[in-house]
C-alpha cells in the first residue's frame, strides 16, 4: 500500500491547506483511513452496506489489513454481488463524493448512495458478463481509412462491441 490519496492531513503537511481535519464530518483530523472507513459519513454507509456479521470486525483492523483483506475477501454481499467490487467501488465513491464536497461544495444525499454505488457494482457485472458471451471476433469493428486530420476513439457498450467515433482535428 502507498497510501496516495491527498487528504487534508498531506495537503497541510505540505501547507496546502491549515486545517488538516475532514471537511465531510469535521470530527478529525483526515487521514486515509478516516476518509474511507472512520469518518461518521463513510461509517454509516458502510454500516449499510456491510453484512450484519461483518460490522464488528470491519472497522477493527489497521488500515492496510483492512484494504488487503477486503480486497482479497472472495465472499458474497447484497444481491450476490462479489464484495471485492463492492468494497471497491464504494472507496471509490467515498472518495468521489469527498472531493466533490471539497472541490465543488457539492454533497450527494446520504439516502442515496447505497443505491448508486448497488446500481454501478451491477451495471459493471453486466457488462463483464456480456463481454464474456461475446466472441473475439465481435469485439472490433474495422472501418476502412478514417481521415487523418481526425482522432479515432473506440467506445465499448454493454454487449461488449466497439464503435467508432470521430473527433474533429
Amino acid at each position: 500500500m502507498h497510501n496516495k490519496l491527498l487528504t487534508n492531513y498531506d495537503r497541510n503537511r505540505r501547507h496546502l491547506t491549515d486545517d488538516p481535519s475532514c471537511p465531510v464530518c469535521h470530527n478529525g483530523v483526515e487521514t486515509i483511513s478516516h476518509v474511507l472507513r472512520d469518518c461518521l459519513i463513510a461509517k454509516a454507509l458502510w454500516l449499510k452496506l456491510l453484512p450484519l456479521s461483518d460490522n464488528a470486525r470491519f472497522f477493527d483492523l489497521n488500515f492496510n489489513d483492512w484494504m488487503v483483506g477486503n480486497l482479497r475477501n472472495g465472499s458474497t454481499a447484497w444481491e450476490n454481488l462479489d464484495w471485492r467490487m463492492l468494497f471497491g467501488f464504494t472507496c471509490w465513491y467515498i472518495w468521489t463524493w469527498r472531493n466533490k464536497l471539497v472541490f465543488n461544495n457539492s454533497r450527494v444525499d446520504g439516502s442515496s448512495k447505497p443505491n448508486i454505488i448497488l446500481h454501478a457494482v451491477h451495471a459493471c457485472v453486466a457488462a463483464f458478463d456480456a463481454l464474456a458471451t461475446v466472441g473475439e471476433e465481435d469485439r472490433f469493428i474495422w472501418y476502412d481509412d478514417p481521415p487523418s486530420s481526425a482522432s479515432l476513439l473506440l467506445f465499448g457498450d454493454i454487449v461488449g462491441v466497439a464503435h467508432p467515433r470521430m473527433i474533429g482535428s
